[in-house]
């Protein structure tokens, strides 16, 4: 996580200080979100993606150091573009932990190989 905070710059002590998460109210040392949603998509898009067009997010609470997440996918749209063999496909993705508690739901619009049929 070290090296992930450090290349996109996040250098905020809440994510490699124990005693800073724990002075915020945190139970142990939080992952970023945007550290969450790129292991998310990594779990998720296993070359199929082409670009990420658009997305809303929705964190709903921490991921710590040391879980484990799951990523849910529900497709809610898919359509073929105007160019053979690309698709764009809307989903929901739910990420939760290994308790089943969700911590953040997001609603990715990535070009993906393929025709964008369900």
């Amino acid at each position: 996580m070290r090296t992930f905070i450090n290349v996109v710059g996040i250098n905020e002590p809440l994510f490699y200080d124990p005693r800073e998460a724990t002075a915020a109210a945190y139970e142990r040392t939080p992952v970023p979100g945007m550290m969450t949603f790129a292991v998310a998509e990594g779990l998720v898009i296993h070359g199929t993606g082409m670009a990420f067009l658009h997305g809303d997010f929705d964190i709903k609470g921490p991921l710590y150091i040391a879980d484990t997440l799951t990523v849910i996918v529900e497709v809610a749209q898919s359509r073929p573009t105007s160019k053979p063999g690309r698709g764009l496909v809307t989903t929901r993705n739910t990420v939760v932990n290994q308790r089943g508690d969700v911590v953040m739901i997001y609603q990715p619009v990535p070009l993906t190989k393929g025709g964008g049929q369900a």
